[in-house]
């Protein structure tokens, strides 16, 4: 770990980061992301600051799935987190495995809702949404136009909408055409505006293979939509017994199908928003700025 952490940071860098951060005189700086509290654990001896990392992903994202952000570098990430004075992740479920795996303590802190609903969902409008990057294997949008294949069978009238951007666009237009879904399906490219998107569909699905939070969700939720998932730690922590929200078996195009079609016959959707509106309001921006000043009083002052 040491030899990796003397190749990964040059000791010029090094030098360069901690004199810039001594001279801002900060009580605590914050690495955001995993490669930042790195950065931040490599110059600890160096600065006079306290120090937290802020992880934005999740256990399995960094070491465990397929191709993982930090592959191999996990008894290096141990040692190196170790170093911080304190460590943030977004779900009790991370907490636990960064506890269980390497003996890491970490504080659990929820991702705020920043985006300012505008209007609301309605069952009239029939339309399913998506927002998400369109990157390699992540968001599962592949799954999803595969299930709304299942789905439009027996519910025609409904339509998909995914607003995002990236290298899968492609595989994402096959699919499209390869199940003749071009007068169902849309493809928008990323907006300032996405309440507008919020505000005119009918239900919110995320199809993730693994997430660290999956904000979105409760962006959907501000604007009264109900939410179907893919059953992850950070989903099943949020969602499970919610009852606007429901999850199925991640990949399982079948169930996924199957939770669309249960959704959209549900007859109590005043009801359900109702509930979805009220859950997203305990992530108010507000709320999750007492548990961050909490974090820091205890940091700086060893007290909460």
């Amino acid at each position: 770990s040491k030899w990796y952490a003397a190749s990964f940071f040059p000791s010029s860098y090094k030098r360069t980061l901690a004199r810039k951060i001594n001279a801002r005189q900060c009580d605590v700086v914050i690495g955001v992301h995993a490669f930042m509290a790195l950065h931040l654990s490599a110059v600890k001896s160096r600065i006079r600051t306290k120090t937290v990392g802020w992880l934005h992903n999740s256990y399995e994202a960094f070491f465990e799935k397929e191709t993982p952000y930090l592959p191999g570098l996990d008894c290096f990430f141990q040692v190196q987190m170790g170093k911080l004075d304190e460590r943030v992740v977004l779900s009790h479920a991370d907490a636990g495995c960064f506890f269980r795996k390497m003996n890491l303590c970490c504080e659990v802190i929820y991702n705020p809702l920043t985006v300012l609903p505008k209007g609301r969902g309605k069952k009239e409008y029939r339309r399913i949404l998506a927002v998400g990057r369109f990157s390699f294997g992540h968001k599962g949008f592949d799954i999803l136009i595969k299930a709304f294949s299942v789905f439009v069978k027996t519910h025609p009238d409904w339509t998909l909408e995914i607003v995002g951007e990236g290298p899968e666009e492609a595989l994402y237009r096959s699919l499209i055409n390869e199940y003749e879904l071009e007068k169902s399906i849309a493809l928008h490219p990323f907006t300032k505006e996405v309440q507008e998107y919020y505000a005119h569909s009918s239900m919110y699905v995320l199809s993730s293979r693994w997430e660290g939070f999956g904000l979105v969700m409760i962006e959907a939720m501000a604007h009264g939509l109900p939410v179907i998932a893919s059953d992850l730690p950070i989903t099943r922590e949020l969602l499970k017994d919610k009852d606007m929200a429901v999850l199925f078996e991640t990949g399982n195009i079948a169930q996924l199908a199957g939770c669309m079609s249960y959704m959209a016959d549900r007859t109590d959707w005043e009801w359900m928003g109702n509930k979805a509106v009220e859950y997203a309001d305990t992530f108010h921006i507000e709320k999750v700025c007492d548990s961050w000043n909490n974090l820091l009083k205890k940091v700086v002052y060893g007290t909460r």
